[in-house]
């Protein structure tokens, strides 16, 4: 029997407002199953780095760089999401939508907020890619 070699990620973004639906494949830096959940690193490029956790009821995600994102998603709950910059500190509501977590795929779809106002709803995908 052959072990299974995880070898890339395919990363999937869509929005109301840019629908054009993004996907891009990124060389996974680092992925472990702990339980029943997953983490999992890539570089986006050659600045931001992003780190992803996932458990049974929700995702986590990191991207760092020059700025940085963190965020995390459970169904039907409000959540915060700091974007860090130069020109400062952004502190937004997401409220999640749609979560899908299954081995290889996770998804989320949630409504992006500032102050109370629904701004954007975002869909983001990540399917790891095996190689026997």
């Amino acid at each position: 029997m052959r072990k299974r070699k995880i070898k890339d990620i395919d990363v999937t973004q869509t929005s109301l407002s840019d629908p054009a639906l993004k996907t891009q494949t990124y060389p996974l830096r680092f992925y472990e199953k702990d339980g029943d959940g997953v983490h999992l690193a890539y570089h986006e490029d050659a600045d931001h780095q992003v780190f992803v956790s996932v458990d049974a009821h929700q995702i986590a995600c990191m991207r760092l760089g020059p700025s940085n994102t963190y965020c995390h998603f459970k169904i039907n709950e409000r959540t915060v999401m700091l974007k860090e910059s130069d020109y400062g500190d952004y502190y937004l509501m997401s409220e999640c939508r749609e979560l899908v977590i299954e081995p290889g795929y996770y998804k989320v779809v949630y409504d992006l907020y500032l102050e109370a106002e629904a701004i954007d709803t975002i869909t983001m995908i990540w399917e790891v890619n095996n190689e026997i």
